[in-house]
């Protein structure tokens, strides 16, 4: 996420059944930084369900 120079902020809840990612994003569409998290996440290894 640091890499992502959009993002102003970003969290993870773990103590939810369904870990989650919290983004702060500007000067961004909401589609733009989508495909940047997707990208970004799924490169760590991991899998992402936009809610």
């Amino acid at each position: 996420m640091e890499a992502i120079k959009e993002i102003e902020s970003w969290r993870v809840f773990l103590d939810v059944q369904k870990k989650t990612l919290e983004v702060d994003f500007d000067n961004i569409s909401e589609d733009e930084i989508s495909i940047a998290v997707q990208d970004a996440v799924t490169k760590a290894g991991y899998n992402i369900e936009k809610l």
